[in-house]
């Protein structure tokens, strides 16, 4: 399973850089509607894990704290309690 994001910067974020990064890990469903996602690092012995919620409508992405490690700048890969919905 694979995550991608890609950032343009906000108004607040106007000096930052947009950025683009991709997770590909090993997943696996934790629950009826939950799915974790686990990366390892190459470089040490950390992982990123993401916990992925799934709903009828879209999902909640949450991030480990290891998972700065994985992109740079504004990017990151939590929807930040947000649900990203499903395109139909």
């Amino acid at each position: 399973m694979s995550s991608d994001v890609d950032f343009e910067p906000n108004a607040d974020e106007k000096d930052k850089k947009p950025c683009s990064a991709e997770i590909t890990g090993e997943a696996k469903s934790t629950s009826k509607d939950k799915i974790t996602l686990k990366k390892h690092s190459e470089e040490d012995a950390s992982y990123c894990v993401l916990d992925i919620q799934l709903s009828s409508t879209g999902a909640k992405i949450e991030q480990s704290e290891n998972c700065k490690d994985f992109v740079t700048g504004i990017c990151h890969f939590t929807s930040e309690g947000k649900e990203l919905v499903k395109v139909k």
